[in-house]
């Protein structure tokens, strides 16, 4: 039997947002809707105003100077206590403190990776020179749990899309140039349509039918509505149900299964 359906998005895969790390005001604009980003690419350059943020570049370049006064220490003192000029116990008092002082580095750090500074800037940050602005860049990509079948390429260029060739597309600008932003807060939504979904549209009746298909991975054959073969390859791979949905829509009185979809893709260069 025929039932209808259509392409939709795939929750969790298809859109992509980009949020703030950090409390401050949108200084640059690098990427606008329609422009093609790949994973590093600069988005937006903030202009940082957060005090949590300061005290922790603060914090990190004290814990850096401290380590540093107590290696001072051991390498003066090492050869005395060798001697027995000094007792043994201030020697392991001060590798005590010099552990405790690079835990409090190693946490520090951390924070700041994940508040979107990189190596070389928190590297600059623990010489004492303390970051005023941050870059958000792309995203990478996500990986899919599922194998997913190969996409069929058809390009106007050299190379492939896998890795090398993944992008996002800037779907939505969700912050503007000045305006200022709290951790947490939307900035862009990107976008991604290499993996959708196939949902369709069943009555009660059919319920059986794909039930036994889902359980036991029957191909099911999808038929594109107003394709235009010459533009487009055939499509090379086979589809099954991932999942039924377990309500009922009121309205139509059907319920939707979903079959997941490699979408085909081409790309090309300009400017």
């Amino acid at each position: 039997s025929q039932v209808p359906g259509e392409v939709v998005d795939r929750p969790g895969q298809s859109d992509r947002g980009v949020t703030s790390p950090a409390v401050g005001v949108v200084s640059e604009v690098h990427a606008f809707p329609g422009d093609t980003v790949r994973p590093g690419d600069r988005l937006f350059t903030l202009r940082l105003f957060s005090e949590y943020l300061q005290n922790t570049q603060k914090e990190l370049f004290s814990s850096t100077k401290e380590t540093e006064l107590i290696q001072e220490q051991l390498d003066r003192l090492g050869p005395l206590a060798e001697t027995g000029s000094i007792p043994r116990t201030k020697i392991l008092e001060l590798e005590n403190q010099l552990r405790r002082q690079e835990v409090v580095i190693q946490a520090h750090r951390q924070d700041l990776l994940t508040r979107g500074l990189n190596p070389p800037q928190i590297d600059k940050v623990a010489d004492g020179h303390f970051v005023t602005t941050v870059d958000i860049v792309t995203p990478p990509r996500v990986k899919e749990r599922e194998k997913l079948v190969t996409i069929q390429q058809s390009s106007f260029q050299e190379g492939n899309a896998d890795e090398e060739g993944f992008a996002f597309e800037v779907q939505e600008l969700n912050a503007e140039l000045g305006q200022q932003v709290q951790a947490g807060q939307l900035l862009i939504t990107l976008a991604n349509h290499s993996s959708l979904y196939l949902e369709g549209h069943a009555f009660k009746r059919e319920a059986p039918f794909l039930e036994k298909a889902a359980q036991n991975g029957w191909k099911i054959s999808v038929e594109f509505a107003e394709d235009v073969p010459q533009y487009w390859p055939a499509l090379d791979q086979s589809f099954e149900i991932r999942y039924l949905s377990n309500t009922i829509d009121q309205a139509s009185r059907t319920f939707d299964f979903f079959i997941s979809l490699a979408n085909q893709s081409r790309a090309y260069q300009k400017s």
